[in-house]
């Protein structure tokens, strides 16, 4: 059975690299990265790897983290996130989503909002979710540059992901920057092999739609 889970891990890495990949190509995505990019199983707190692709600037970033009502209502403490030396902000004010239609956060571009269902989709979850935003790192992500940031989440069912965002024009107040189509956080959904196969299967179809009509 673990054979089997490590077989599923390596899949599933190999699907998000290739398809952030193609999703770059084929839509422009976001170019802020966070690493790991795969959703985890995690004790609190848990380390995260923050960067940009060259050439571009994220300004004025924020951590956005959105969980599951289950996580919520479990919450035994403020979420807190960390970096530096002793700088720490707290995250409140979250707000609850349940309209599969709808996107979050506000103060996004629309390119930029996540919708409320493929949010509920990688947290594997029929459940209302919550998110909440505060500003981090105290400057700009530069390319060439990495930034470590912890989580610290203290709830009794922890199922959160863990977003990055910023604006790639910093005397804008639209954050239009964002991670590709990755599942970082504190959840591993169980994912049928068959699911991964279908996976490689569209990135394989939309490859091929690429360059043909090239």
């Amino acid at each position: 059975m673990r054979d089997n889970k490590k077989i599923l891990l390596a899949l599933l890495t190999a699907v998000t690299i290739f398809s952030t990949y193609i999703g770059a190509v084929l839509a422009g995505t976001g170019s802020i990265r966070i690493e790991p990019p795969l959703p985890y199983m995690s004790e609190s707190p848990a380390e995260f790897t923050v960067s940009v692709q060259p050439p571009d600037t994220a300004c004025d970033p924020i951590i956005l983290l959105v969980m599951t009502d289950s996580c919520y209502q479990g919450l035994n403490d403020i979420v807190k996130v960390t970096w530096g030396v002793s700088r720490e902000a707290g995250l409140c004010g979250w707000q609850e989503k349940s309209v599969n239609g709808e996107k979050i956060p506000d103060f996004a571009s629309n390119g930029a909002k996540y919708t409320v269902a493929s949010l509920k989709d990688h947290l594997q979850t029929t459940e209302s979710i919550w998110y909440a935003s505060v500003a981090i790192l105290d400057g700009d992500i530069v390319p060439g540059e990495t930034y470590q940031i912890t989580v610290h989440l203290d709830s009794d069912h922890p199922e959160m992901l863990v977003y990055i965002m910023g604006k790639s024009d910093c005397d804008s107040s639209v954050y239009d920057m964002t991670v590709p189509p990755t599942i970082p956080g504190f959840v591993v959904p169980e994912i049928p092999v068959g699911t991964v196969i279908s996976l490689l299967t569209m990135i394989g179809s939309a490859v091929l739609y690429k360059f043909k009509h090239k």
